[in-house]
């Protein structure tokens, strides 16, 4: 294929070529040898990969062998797990066997870090794995980094959302893990000094985990804010806290905008929200034009990398 999209995330893989756009739950969970594990094992969007001698389970079924969220996780960023990530969202699309990609475009917070696009390119070249019992013998000719927001501005750009396209605007991209907010010149060029790291939708499960007796339970409060149904496996059920945190989380990353930007100020036009946690924002959307939304917001990066793709 000529164009393959990568976006990471932080709890959603996102991933594609053309028309065909999947995504994974962020849990991996390497199994020690004495833990029995087949493919036949797991349930749907969740994949074993062996690389080698290393076998790990990816989706939401890793939570069972003891997985957190990759972006928890303490054996390094999402970007070190990347290529047993790419093994998986192709046989999540159902790619096995022989398979070339041209062109892979990623994202990754800034890609002035040297770890991080080190990490990614490492992607190119010759891969082999075995997916749920499958041979992928992967070449990746080319990797394209990108810094998270460009897609997305790319899409709102070629969509004509901007009502002053001649100045700069802004992404504001709210995710799991973090959000990250930053300006973009007309032509498309990130301004490095307005970047901002945000509380994502963590720091709004924690808000609400401070009111909630019991167990510690972060992730499974995410887990339940995204599926709507406001309640942990344990039955405790939290949409009146949830209703009371997310003013105040919403407050403060508006707050936070507002007061690292002022050096901005009259030189930008408007902020387009996106990424999984978007939805969240909708009353900000609602109450200030000079916020935006975009249709799908979970995918709106990957839609960016495949532009012209």
């Amino acid at each position: 294929m000529s164009v393959f999209g990568f976006d990471l995330g932080n709890r959603f893989p996102k991933f594609g070529y053309g028309d065909h756009m999947k995504k994974l739950a962020s849990y991996r969970a390497v199994i020690p040898a004495f833990q029995e594990v087949s493919p036949h094992q797991l349930s749907a969007q969740s994949h074993l990969v062996e690389i080698g001698a290393i076998r790990t389970v990816v989706g939401a079924d890793a939570v069972s062998y003891g997985a957190r969220p990759t972006f928890q996780g303490a054996d390094g960023h999402k970007w070190v797990h990347a290529k047993v990530f790419l093994f998986a969202a192709l046989a999540e699309l159902g790619l096995f066997g022989d398979v070339h990609i041209e062109l892979l475009r990623t994202v990754t917070p800034d890609t002035q870090q040297p770890d991080q696009v080190t990490a990614l390119k490492a992607l190119e070249g010759a891969h082999s794995a075995t997916v749920d019992g499958q041979e992928i013998r992967l070449v990746v000719s080319q990797v394209a980094v990108h810094d998270e927001g460009q897609p997305a501005w790319l899409v709102a750009t070629n969509e004509q959302k901007w009502h002053y396209p001649a100045a700069m605007n802004g992404v504001l991209d709210l995710g799991g893990g973090t959000g990250i907010a930053r300006l973009f010149s007309p032509t498309g060029a990130p301004m490095r000094q307005s970047q901002l790291i945000l509380s994502g939708t963590f720091a709004l499960a924690e808000k609400i985990q401070s009111y909630m007796a019991g167990p510690r339970c972060i992730p499974e409060i995410m887990d339940a804010i995204e599926n709507g149904s406001f309640q942990v496996p344990s039955g405790r059920e939290f949409k009146s806290i949830f209703d009371h945190c997310l003013p105040e989380w919403l407050a403060d990353i508006r707050g936070e905008i507002r007061s690292r930007w002022s050096a901005f100020e009259g030189r930008y036009g408007q902020i387009v929200v996106v990424g999984g946690s978007a939805p969240l924002a909708n009353t900000l959307i609602e109450e200030n034009p000079r916020y935006l939304s975009l249709e799908d917001p979970q995918t709106v990066s990957l839609r960016g990398l495949l532009i012209n793709g």
